[in-house]
């Protein structure tokens, strides 16, 4: 070896200094080749084509029958346009919308309770005017009628208000159903396609129950007990020889369990069954992975990369399309559950103000009423969390080739 290496450096010294400067710049050559293959670098692939296989027709004609604030919050005027985005890395702030729509809608509702509240303010003072009035009368029954009177009128100023926001939280409940028929199917497509057949097979039933048998709950049962309550609080302080605070309170307490302990199993079982399911999904993904590199001669590592490739596009896409959704859920919850949070403070602080009037059974209804509509508040929060929960769940599952 040593006698080897002898005769190259005795060949080399022999060489003349051309031949010398040839041999050098081509090891030179050699080794700027070799580094640049080895170092590290960076490949931009653009996925946005993606975009293109996806109908998107569903996502814009739900959006044009939104609201002009719900539209506004969402800033963005072509879904395709907003998924493109995505796919290429743009990272524009998609909520900014979302800031000044909720100020300008908290006012606008604020500003529209107004005047019926001021009504009924203004009612409560007069009745107390009036009673004090009639109180030197022999007859009881003058003060009872007129504060009959007035009751009414305070009772109808609110039942047409409660009517509005019921009125409103079925349109919400169908908007959720719209946006369970649009979004769900495009997005288990792409998990099937992508091999989460045990995620599919978890998250499908889940879905259906979402999008048909809660909704349906909550519309055939809590609703109506809603409903119930409101017209148990205003009947119960019709007169003070009627009490049915107890029973209003149970109706509200029975609604209350109900969305409770739906909510609370609908999650458990989502929650646990979406990790387990996303873990075997992934052991079979690794498992083709490594089937496709060690079994195709050659060119089996080549195809396992390139493999990868294309599912991170795929993943992409899925991933976008459940953020798209997060936006319109987000827009279609958030500006009625504002609205009926506004209804209700207005409730407690009109309930506030007419109490040291002397009309007690006009602030024990308005501040009843406030209780039971929480209910409602309730209700969305649940549906909003689990739908969440369910999005959540499909963006974070398949996602091997990228994470």
């Amino acid at each position: 070896m040593r006698l080897a290496i002898k005769l190259k450096a005795r060949s080399f010294r022999n060489l003349s200094n051309i031949q010398k400067r040839t041999v050098i710049f081509s090891l030179a050559m050699c080794v700027a080749v070799l580094a640049m293959c080895l170092a590290p670098t960076v490949a931009y692939a653009d996925f946005t084509d993606r975009a293109d296989d996806v109908d998107f027709s569903s996502f814009e004609d739900y959006i044009k029958t939104l609201e002009k604030e719900q539209q506004d919050a969402l800033n963005f005027t072509s879904v395709k346009e907003l998924v493109k985005k995505l796919l290429s890395g743009e990272s524009d702030d998609f909520f900014s919308g979302f800031y000044s729509a909720f100020s300008n809608a908290a006012l606008n509702y604020f500003f529209s309770f107004l005047p019926s509240f001021l009504a009924i303010v203004t009612i409560s003072v007069f009745t107390a005017i009036l009673t004090q009035a009639v109180s030197g009368f022999k007859k009881k029954e003058t003060e009872e009628v007129v504060r009959f009177v007035t009751f009414a009128a305070i009772s109808t100023i609110l039942l047409v208000i409660i009517s509005n926001i019921a009125t409103m939280c079925v349109t919400l409940l169908g908007n959720l159903g719209k946006i369970s028929a649009f979004l769900f199917p495009p997005l288990l497509t792409i998990v099937s396609g992508l091999g989460g057949h045990a995620t599919v097979a978890t998250l499908q039933p889940m879905m259906a129950v979402m999008s048909s048998g809660i909704i349906a709950l909550i519309n055939s049962l809590i609703l109506p007990l809603f409903l119930s309550t409101t017209v148990l609080s205003i009947v119960g302080n019709l007169s003070s020889r009627v009490s049915l605070d107890k029973l209003s309170g149970s109706f509200k307490t029975f609604g209350t369990f109900v969305i409770g302990g739906v909510f609370s199993l609908f999650i458990t079982f989502i929650t646990f069954q979406g990790i387990t399911t996303s873990s075997f999904d992934s052991i079979s993904f690794n498992a083709s992975k490594y089937m496709v590199s060690s079994y195709v001669p050659i060119l089996g590592g080549y195809v396992s990369e390139g493999f990868d490739l294309a599912v991170a596009g795929v993943v992409l896409l899925k991933n976008s399309i459940g953020y798209v959704g997060m936006l319109l859920l987000l827009a279609t919850i958030l500006f009625p559950l504002v609205k009926v949070l506004i209804f209700v403070l207005c409730l407690k602080f009109c309930s506030a103000v007419v109490e040291p009037i002397g009309e007690k059974r006009i602030a024990n209804m308005l501040s009843q009423l406030s209780k039971n509509s929480m209910l409602l508040v309730t209700a969305i929060i649940g549906v909003t969390f689990m739908f969440l929960v369910l999005i959540m769940l499909v963006i974070t599952s398949c996602n091997m080739g990228v994470i």
